[in-house]
């Protein structure tokens, strides 16, 4: 058995070496550029990855861990006018694992963007995503997730309208509907409608004063009212705090509450090569695994620098914390990701990256530790 998984991790990483020399050979050959056709400009993403992952199944105990080579394919097409503009992005990954090959890992998303500005004053956009997968792809799914694995399919369309009353002041209005749906017969699709309004106020170039409203309702009949104020002050040209706060008023089981609510983020653009970025975020949520009300909190943080002309590189740092109401369990992750960045030649770009996360939990059966090294390369044409 070890014989046979050494050999089947021998024979990827081979592959992996040839289509790896293969990308880059072709990247001198040719220079990468959009495809442009009535009107559009096209262009075609391929990458692969070899991944080594020590906990594949997110679980507590027995932890199983794999070599994953993933193969990739995105479209992306963009097309502009003079008062509308169009973006339709795809993209699929095929996956398969070195030794667990019984564990689906394939995902597909996709992405479309159209804006329409009806006069100088009016702006539509609206936005429609969806999303297939098995693992969560942020530190907030992970803190979210009651269990490691679940295939989940997501559906979302957003709509926004702003107006510009004048130089100083717009109003804005927002609909959003989310539809989450899982494959286990045990577990309940939820679905997710969100109508909100905000007025912005810009007395000067430095500082911008918001007023929001809020209201959420799902399918189990759970609603959020959601109340705010807010600011974003420029403290320097590139140091700016954008930060709004209010009252989040829950209904649950016909049990009322109100909570604070906290969104703030502190940044600062430290010269051409270093951003820094940190934020905190604290509120009521409607949780996706079964549609009920969860109360959370997380703070993130972010440092990115350009150490050469063509190698960027980036650290960020996680912690939050989520108390489902419905079972009074609590969830707190820390999480942390590193990345090197490097384009040896236009449109073609090799990535490596390194996750940590560390799930906690007040329900026994709940939590893990998980790391990942992921060696990438992309190019687009």
């Amino acid at each position: 058995m070890i014989l046979k998984h050494s050999l089947a991790i021998l024979s990827i990483g081979f592959w992996t070496t040839i289509l790896i020399v293969f990308l880059a050979s072709s990247s001198v050959s040719a220079r990468a550029s959009a495809i442009k056709y009535k009107g559009l400009d096209i262009k075609i993403n391929t990458s692969i990855a070899e991944m080594y992952d020590d906990n594949i199944t997110y679980a507590k105990e027995d932890k199983k861990e794999d070599f994953i080579t993933t193969l990739g394919l995105g479209l992306n097409t963009k097309y502009k006018g003079r008062r509308r503009s169009l973006d339709f992005g795809g993209r699929v990954n095929y996956r398969f694992n070195a030794r667990y090959k019984d564990i689906r890992n394939n995902s597909e998303n996709l992405n479309i963007n159209f804006t329409n500005e009806f006069s100088e004053y009016d702006t539509v956009k609206l936005r429609y995503t969806f999303k297939h997968s098995y693992v969560p792809g942020t530190f907030e799914e992970e803190l979210d997730r009651t269990t490691g694995r679940r295939e989940t399919f997501e559906n979302r369309f957003n709509a926004d309208y702003t107006r510009d009353i004048s130089e100083h002041l717009n109003i804005g209005t927002r609909y959003a509907y989310r539809l989450k749906k899982f494959s286990e017969k045990n577990r309940r699709d939820s679905t997710l409608n969100r109508i909100a309004f905000d007025v912005r106020y810009k007395p000067g170039i430095a500082t911008i004063f918001l007023l929001t409203y809020g209201y959420e309702r799902n399918n189990l009949n759970n609603e959020i009212n959601r109340y705010a104020a807010g600011v974003k002050y420029y403290i320097t040209r590139r140091f700016y705090f954008d930060g709004r706060a209010g009252l989040d008023k829950s209904a649950l089981n016909n049990t009322d509450k109100s909570r604070l609510n906290i969104n703030a983020s502190l940044t600062d653009e430290i010269d051409e090569n270093s951003v820094a970025n940190i934020s905190y975020k604290k509120g009521e949520a409607f949780d996706s695994g079964e549609g009920n009300i969860s109360s959370t909190w997380q703070i993130k943080g972010r440092f990115s620098r350009k150490l050469l002309e063509k190698l960027d590189s980036s650290v960020s740092g996680y912690y939050g914390e989520s108390t489902f109401n419905t079972s009074e369990t609590t969830n707190a992750l820390v999480g942390v990701n590193l990345s090197l960045l490097y384009e040896p030649w236009e449109d073609t770009r090799l990535n490596l990256r390194y996750a940590y996360s560390d799930l906690d939990s007040t329900n026994e059966s709940v939590g893990y530790t998980r790391n990942a090294v992921t060696l990438s390369l992309s190019r687009s044409f």
